[in-house]
């Protein structure tokens, strides 16, 4: 399958963005009301930054019309970092950014030395290290994390 999907992305029939697969000339566009979601949940996710994490629920708050939009959102305005949380993508790439840096200077870190880096809670921290762990950004060793 995976060659099949690489040799039509090479032909410009498919367009593979992440884990989204979509023929090569296709682009989202939002309604009026879809806009004015998209709006709402950048500033939703902007306002919280890294001290609160928020749920996809915390956001949709069941409302079909706002899981759609996110949906559309993510991998471009939005970052999933696991089944449940998500962030601006703006924010993710600050965050990877810095703690790129971090392990270049220092080549490594523990989650209670990222937490008071990033002055957040043990618990957005590892959300947020695990992502990176499995975007290959960090391995985790024992209870350090090195650069990949």
């Amino acid at each position: 399958m995976d060659i099949l999907i690489n040799k039509l992305s090479n032909e410009k029939i498919l367009k593979v963005n992440e884990n989204l697969v979509s023929i090569y000339d296709f682009k989202v566009e939002f309604n009026n009301k879809q806009k004015e979601i998209k709006n709402n949940i950048k500033s939703i996710l902007d306002k919280n930054g890294i001290e609160t994490l928020l749920t996809i629920d915390d956001i949709c708050n069941k409302n079909i019309y706002y899981e759609e939009v996110l949906e559309a959102m993510i991998g471009l305005d939005i970052e999933q970092l696991d089944e449940k949380y998500v962030i601006s993508s703006n924010l993710y790439n600050k965050l990877k950014s810095e703690i790129i840096e971090y392990l270049k200077e220092n080549t490594e870190i523990t989650l209670g030395e990222y937490r008071d880096l990033l002055n957040s809670s043990r618990k957005n921290c590892m959300i947020i290290l695990e992502n990176f762990d499995r975007n290959k950004i960090t391995k985790r060793e024992d209870n350090k994390r090195i650069l990949y």
